[in-house]
């Protein structure tokens, strides 16, 4: 930054350079763009009023700046346009900080005496050499190319630099990297170990679930095959009464059908026994009166 600030300062420097020329010289003027021209009118005390004019057309159309006591009267000067500021008389000399290549061409000055005369001169002003504005502006933008290079360069060597910093130490970093794998190895095996004991730890409760399920499901149907039990079991009950109700009454029955109307059957102990070659039946009767 200091190097274009530095640059800047000397091209405005040599921008700078003074030319001085005169009316009454007899060759043309030479200026070099940006530089400061002093150009010689006339002696203050020779005149009382000049007009300078450059001519380009015609008299009537070119323009025109009239000069009064060492004072440029704005109204009628028309050529320095814009540029006012960089334009004064001081002592009968024109004076322009910083010509521009508009500025050449060829000048006729006229100058009214106090005694009623007017004296005619011409002078040719060439403005030769690059503008100071462009050579400023080429300049820096070729600093501004050598600037990226230089960015660019610094910025390779310092990558390259990092890149081959480590390597001194490529051994430590090697058992380093090492000992981080076998961290990242122990902890990933440590939680596969974790994750496998919550699965077991998972099927184990979902086994007890089913086995509780199952136990469940035993104890509701053997209770269902009480409850069926219980049920069946006043019909057996009843039955078997009825059956032993049924036999008392065959039994009577019998007895009925043994003893009726005051007949008596007595039966051997032998009738009792199986049914031998003849039957031995003994008959009684007993007449009640």
């Amino acid at each position: 930054m200091k190097l274009i600030f530095g640059l800047m300062l000397l091209l405005k420097t040599a921008a700078c350079l003074e030319f001085n020329c005169s009316f009454l010289q007899a060759g043309p003027c030479n200026a070099v763009l940006g530089d400061k021209l002093s150009l010689q009118l006339v002696d203050t005390r020779e005149y009382d009023l000049m007009k300078i004019q450059k001519r380009i057309r015609s008299k009537d159309t070119d323009p025109v700046c009239k000069i009064k006591n060492d004072r440029i009267n704005k109204d009628e000067c028309d050529l320095f346009n814009n540029r006012r500021d960089e334009v004064s008389v001081n002592n009968g000399i024109l004076i322009i900080n910083s010509v521009i290549r508009a500025d050449s061409g060829n000048y006729r000055l006229q100058v009214d005496h106090p005694d009623g005369t007017i004296t005619y001169r011409d002078l040719q002003v060439i403005i030769e050499g690059v503008d100071p504005v462009v050579i400023i502006t080429v300049v820096l933008g070729c600093l501004a190319v050598v600037l990226i290079i230089l960015v660019i360069v610094a910025y390779h060597f310092y990558k390259k630099k990092n890149r081959l910093k480590p390597t001194a130490n490529v051994s430590g970093n090697v058992n380093e990297q090492k000992k981080l794998n076998r961290d990242e190895e122990q902890k990933k095996l440590n939680r596969d170990e974790e994750q496998k004991k919550l699965n077991r730890d998972e099927e184990q409760k979902k086994l007890n679930r089913d086995e509780e399920q199952k136990k469940l499901n035993r104890d509701e149907e053997q209770k269902k095959l009480n409850r069926d039990e219980e049920q069946k079991r006043p019909d057996v009950e009843y039955a078997t009464v009825n059956s032993q109700n049924q036999k008392k009454k065959k039994k009577k029955r019998r007895e009925e059908e043994e003893v009726h109307y005051g007949e008596v059957t007595f039966t051997s102990a032998s009738a009792q026994r199986p049914p031998q070659t003849r039957e031995d039946c003994v008959y009684s009767e007993v007449h009640t009166r």
